[in-house]
């Protein structure tokens, strides 16, 4: 696979490889869709001492939708909504006439044109330059309430390139939560709720943990002794 051997070089932790091992075994085809550097970082996270990780994982992008809520089309309308997803389409996968520059119109994730004057210009490195991520806290044992996410154009993207598996970042909300947000997501029997709408205080149940995610680095082998883990 193009560019795997770079990837395999920026992951320097036991859990990160494993992590890398398990998506190549199961989803190998999420690989292609982001930029090396932040695939490496989320994946780096995803293998760090259980105090500190980011859990990572592996879900349909269509969920990620149903879980943040998706855009009205009264917020941005169906045209600026499609624009911006064929933008990122077009960074998955550049036009095949154009491969050696970034096309015109693309911007990364804070704005910025790819094509800007004084910025690199050659299309390296393909893909997504962040990866997408669902944001929790938990009220009470048993219970996820998802109160922010990042990444929905990303993944209403990936779900019209046909892809449905994609990476998912799951921190918690709070730094003080963070180790009961990671115990309720391996436990595939947590309830979760979906982002509220703006202005709708109601919390309406999505489902359980493990309708939606399948969970990477988190318990067995990826649980590292504490002389080995990232700090």
């Amino acid at each position: 696979m193009a560019g795997i051997a770079e990837l395999q070089a920026l992951i320097k932790s036991p859990g990160g490889r494993r992590i890398l091992e398990r998506i190549m075994d199961e989803a190998p085809q999420v690989l292609k869709q982001f930029q090396r550097q932040p695939l490496a970082e989320a994946i780096e996270r995803g293998g760090m001492r259980v105090e500190n990780r980011t859990p990572l994982a592996l879900m349909d992008p269509r969920d990620f939708e149903r879980m943040a809520y998706p855009l009205g089309d009264d917020v941005m309308g169906l045209t600026g909504i499609g624009d911006k997803v064929r933008t990122l389409r077009r960074m998955i996968e550049p036009d095949v006439s154009n491969q050696t520059r970034f096309p015109g119109g693309l911007v990364d994730s804070n704005g910025v044109p790819y094509n800007q004057q004084g910025r690199e210009q050659m299309v390296t490195d393909p893909g997504l330059d962040a990866v997408p991520m669902l944001q929790f806290e938990s009220p009470y044992e048993g219970v996820l309430n998802t109160v922010a996410h990042d990444g929905r154009h990303r993944s209403r993207a990936i779900t019209e390139m046909g892809q449905l598996d994609s990476l998912v970042q799951l921190p918690s909300r709070y730094r003080n939560q963070t180790s009961d947000v990671n115990e309720a997501l391996l436990d595939d029997a947590t309830d979760i709720y979906r982002q509220p709408q703006a202005g709708d205080i109601r919390l309406k149940q999505a489902g359980k943990v493990g309708d939606f995610f399948r969970l990477l680095g988190l318990g067995g082998l990826s649980a590292l002794p504490a002389t080995q883990g990232n700090e």
